[in-house]
């Protein structure tokens, strides 16, 4: 981690998930399981997925 708190993400890494300049990154913390960092876009879609299927339980 920089000392602005930054943190780097290795070139394999940046290269095997399509990490990009400019991608908006979500952080998600577990004190007992560790950070992940999950794309924005992919976050989003996946929490749109879950309203959608929570919506269609709650009016059956």
């Amino acid at each position: 981690m920089g000392s602005k708190g930054q943190i780097v993400i290795p070139k394999a890494a940046r290269e095997t998930f399509e990490l990009n300049e400019g991608d908006r990154l979500v952080v998600l913390g577990d004190d007992a399981e560790g950070i992940a960092l999950v794309k924005a876009d992919v976050f989003e879609q996946r929490v749109q997925e879950v309203l959608k299927l929570s919506r269609q339980m709650t009016n059956e």
